[in-house]
């Protein structure tokens, strides 16, 4: 049956025109225009949805995000608020005690975050090792990139007895006696959490759920999601083939475009060979692009910069591959007419990252495919002007100010920092920019996001005038990145993303228009209603 939608403000983001009404049928858009001639016309056939005076626009649509690490997340230590080693340790141990985990078994973790401690220094497995000795332990920051291991963890997987410090990628912290810290940086995390069994279908299938459940409560009914990053790159075909069958029967609700992280050329090879297409489907999962972990977090400083941290000047981060193995992913992926994402923090892989791309365009001798640069957060003018021309997307998370904005000038400078996290610049460039969270980085909330890309503070309103206010977006605008941007860099412009005729009818109602709300408030919008094709996924009780 038909569904008029009236009584309420509906916001289309192509144009930000205002509608009266609005008519799905059978999961689409029918019909938008003035109440009146939507009821004379659909009357007959249609149940009325009254709004209440409240909000309707489409769904929201997260470019970035890792679903299944969210999901997973959710089953583990949360540390996102332990303000100290002590809270770190008392937060762990509550949890073990709640949980009655078998001695022997893993206990994992993350959220931790050394820069809202008392004292900033990174817990040690000293740390750890108060928790418990009989349990191996593994605690990953909140950026994902560095985490934290106890001496049992260290002896399972052989890092005590023969340790050692580089690793392609990463690196191991040492003690001056040549013992572990307990911290691993990047690519060293691999040795551990490769020893780490992978759930089977039936644990991942209660993680994806649970994951959804959450976003849909947020408004957000399509992901683009990174879900090979969390477990052993030997592990993809499972984690691939739980997303395809849940597709298929129909369990996966939301709209799961993968970015699928393959971090060698034989593994990517192997998945092309293997029938891996852009846009293939499987009831609400796709495959997207190639996507590639070029640098770290800056947090962590691992994050590729062109000339050193200004407050670490022994490093410039962690690049994950050469400019040659680099370019040699790229074209692979260009050669198979599959874009990329490259994760690019810092300015030193954003350049690698755009170099790469080039050279996939002039390959192809066209700008067709739409690739991206995930993050984009250490950029000056020429770097940007660079993405402009080569029709580079921004996969932009606008949430990272809230706490980024209080690091961003010791960890890089303040020169460097003038020319970052260029949300208006961007959009002055013409370059398309596609909203999301990292989640679970950070928390998926939609509007938290768009809060600090419109006022530029954190969200405790700091700084009082914003910081580096001139690259604040409008209201529109950020809307507008994370509904039409997201589903362009998708490539499902023509379906999702908007309330044009025939598109999938993905909705959300708020309880105000976000059109008309002091910037400094947004943050405060409820999700009332989340619609999937039509179909009411959430409701907020």
């Amino acid at each position: 049956m038909k569904i008029l939608f009236h009584n309420g403000t509906i916001i289309d983001p192509i144009d930000f025109n205002i509608y009266e009404a609005l008519v799905v049928d059978q999961g689409f858009i029918l019909a938008k225009g003035s109440y009146l001639t939507l009821n004379a016309d659909y009357s007959q056939d249609a149940s009325h949805y009254d709004l209440e005076g409240q909000t309707l626009m489409p769904g929201f649509n997260d470019s970035h995000m890792h679903l299944l690490g969210y999901g997973q997340s959710l089953f583990q230590v949360d540390l996102t608020l332990v303000n100290s080693l002590e809270a770190l340790v008392e937060t762990s141990q509550r949890f073990l005690e709640e949980t009655l985990l078998p001695e022997g078994e893993w206990l994992l973790g993350r959220g931790w975050n050394q820069d809202h401690f008392d004292f900033p220094i990174l817990p040690s497995r000293e740390t750890l090792d108060s928790i418990s000795t009989a349990h191996p332990i593994f605690f990953r920051r909140a950026c994902g990139h560095i985490g934290v291991a106890n001496t049992f963890a260290l002896k399972a997987i052989g890092l005590w007895e023969t340790p050692t410090q580089h690793v392609d990628g990463g690196y191991i912290d040492l003690n001056f006696d040549g013992t572990p810290t307990g911290i691993l940086r990047e690519n060293a995390m691999s040795l551990l959490l490769d020893r780490i069994d992978t759930p089977g279908a039936q644990v991942l299938s209660g993680y994806i759920e649970r994951a959804q459940t959450a976003l849909f409560s947020g408004g957000i009914t399509s992901v683009q999601s990174d879900d090979l990053c969390v477990f052993p790159m030997k592990d993809s075909a499972l984690i691939l083939e739980t997303f395809q069958t849940m597709g298929l029967d129909g369990r996966l609700k939301i709209s799961v475009h993968e970015q699928s992280l393959m971090r060698t050329s034989s593994h990517f090879e192997t998945w092309i060979k293997n029938g891996y297409t852009y846009q293939k489907s499987f009831g609400a999962f796709s495959y997207g692009p190639l996507k590639i972990l070029g640098d770290g977090s800056l947090g962590a400083r691992t994050a590729f910069l062109r000339a050193p941290y200004a407050d670490q000047s022994d490093t410039c981060g962690i690049p994950m591959y050469s400019q040659d193995e680099l370019n040699a992913l790229v074209k692979m992926a260009y050669e198979n007419h599959i874009p990329v994402a490259i994760h690019g923090i810092g300015d030193g892989m954003i350049e690698q990252a755009l170099k790469a791309i080039e050279v996939g365009q002039n390959l192809l001798h066209s700008s067709v495919l739409r690739s991206a640069i995930v993050h984009c957060q250490i950029t000056d003018l020429p770097l940007l002007k660079k993405m402009s021309d080569l029709g580079v997307i921004g996969m932009v998370q606008p949430i990272f100010l809230d706490y980024d904005l209080h690091i961003v000038e010791d960890r890089v400078g303040k020169e460097r920092a003038s020319s970052s996290y260029a949300f208006k610049t961007m959009e002055n460039l013409g370059i398309k920019t596609a909203y999301g969270t990292d989640c679970p980085v950070e928390g998926y909330h939609v509007f938290k996001g768009i809060q600090c890309a419109v006022t530029r503070q954190d969200l405790n309103h700091f700084p009082s005038s914003g910081w580096l206010p001139e690259e604040a977006v409008t209201i529109k605008e950020a809307l507008r990145a994370y509904t039409v941007g997201s589903a362009y860099a998708s490539g499902e412009e023509m379906t999702k993303g908007s309330l044009g005729i025939g598109m999938v009818a993905d909705l959300v109602i708020l309880d105000r228009n976000p059109l008309t709300m002091p910037a400094h408030e947004l943050s405060t919008i409820q999700i009332r209603t989340t619609f999937k094709s039509g179909e009411i996924v959430y409701t907020c009780k």
